[in-house]
């Protein structure tokens, strides 16, 4: 186990390029690679905000995250996270942010499609069907429960910050979100529909 050591982030893609094929080979793949990584970010920047906005319309959330822009963004959410990640690169070590991320991120994919088997119990259908349903959805949840069993066993101590701060979330959700009626939407109300630019 490699619990409490520090190790640096090696650009593996890059390495292996430059060893096969020469450093030119390993500058393409390492520029392919930051352009897949910038993607994946794009995606979490639209998905995050858009999560908040409709927990702070649920009131489990200050209300001011669920403001939206005249084309449907929701601005101040988008600028809380990005403000808060901005902090946390500045203080953090990218590797502990990359595992806390991770390991969150497992656990709550795992959740997700969990509730899938909930709400099909309760006899909602939806018009999307997942292909290989149960076994599909089964085999995502159990390789991201590999993936946060793994994270707890090579760091345990981060692993339990991680679950700390989720627990401290659920408690502050249960106590101040869960149980508040969400506001009646009128039509005057209702969102703008979001665009693409």
């Amino acid at each position: 186990s490699m619990t409490g050591l520090k190790l640096p982030v090696v650009e593996v893609g890059d390495a292996a390029a430059r060893q096969q094929f020469g450093d030119r080979a390993g500058q393409l793949v390492a520029a392919a690679i930051a352009l897949v990584l910038v993607s994946a970010v794009s995606a979490m920047v639209m998905a995050g905000p858009r999560v908040y906005a409709a927990m702070a319309a649920d009131r489990a959330l200050p209300q001011q995250l669920g403001r939206h822009s005249k084309r449907g963004v929701p601005i101040v959410a988008v600028n809380t996270e990005g403000v808060i990640g901005v902090l946390f690169v500045l203080v953090g070590d990218l590797g502990e942010l990359m595992r806390f991320a991770g390991f969150a991120l497992s656990i709550f994919a795992a959740l997700t499609v969990g509730a899938l088997f909930v709400l099909r119990s309760r006899g909602y259908r939806a018009a999307y069907r997942t292909i290989g349903y149960p076994v599909t959805p089964v085999l995502f949840i159990a390789m991201s429960g590999w993936i946060a069993y793994a994270q707890l066993n090579e760091h345990f101590e981060e692993s339990l910050v991680v679950l700390g701060v989720l627990a401290v979330g659920g408690l502050l959700y249960r106590v101040l979100g869960r149980g508040s009626t969400p506001p009646a939407v009128t039509g005057s109300e209702t969102l703008p529909e979001a665009r693409v630019a």
